[in-house]
């Protein structure tokens, strides 16, 4: 089980197969049992590989994806929230190099958190985008078939007129 950054989902899941397969190996060389090596990846934000659902139905009892999602994303915000309490208090304590701290990777922790950010307002301004999308063509459809009508009776008015306009003998 592991909770990557989001764009590590698929790395990782190949890393923990490529982990466990030598305790696989073993497992079945010593005593002779058949087993599976059992990947369940879920990214920081709740981005899960495609293959997390046949994944979960080999391990025996109920599982959500839905509420394993939502543990990812509820650890990741209190993790997000630890370090914004954090640097605030260092701020406030007067140490004013509260963004040069640094994660084990060397890298500042400010920038994971604006990363979230800015992956959060992409997918909110594309679900803004397709709604307007929607809407648009709602609006044609709607715009096509009030023409149409009016074409109708138009026609309809049109096709009285000329009957009415014609001289029958009598």
């Amino acid at each position: 089980m592991a909770i990557p950054a989001d764009r590590n989902v698929v790395r990782k899941e190949a890393e923990k197969k490529l982990k466990y397969k030598s305790l696989y190996i073993e497992i079945q060389r010593m005593w002779n049992l058949k087993c599976t090596i059992i990947p369940v990846i879920i990214g920081a934000t709740g981005i899960v590989t495609r293959s997390l659902r046949k994944n979960l139905e080999a391990v025996p009892g109920k599982h959500s994806i839905d509420s394993l999602q939502k543990t990812a994303i509820l650890g990741t915000s209190h993790i997000i929230r630890k370090v914004v309490q954090s640097e605030a208090s260092s701020l406030s304590s007067g140490d004013r190099c509260w963004f040069k701290r640094i994660t084990r990777e060397n890298r500042p922790v400010t920038r994971e958190i604006i990363i979230i950010i800015i992956i959060i307002i992409i997918i909110i301004i594309i679900i803004i985008i397709i709604i307007i999308i929607i809407i648009i063509i709602i609006i044609i459809i709607i715009i096509i078939i009030i023409i149409i009508i009016i074409i109708k009776r138009t026609a309809r008015k049109v096709a009285i007129y000329r009957i009415s306009s014609l001289h029958l003998p009598t």
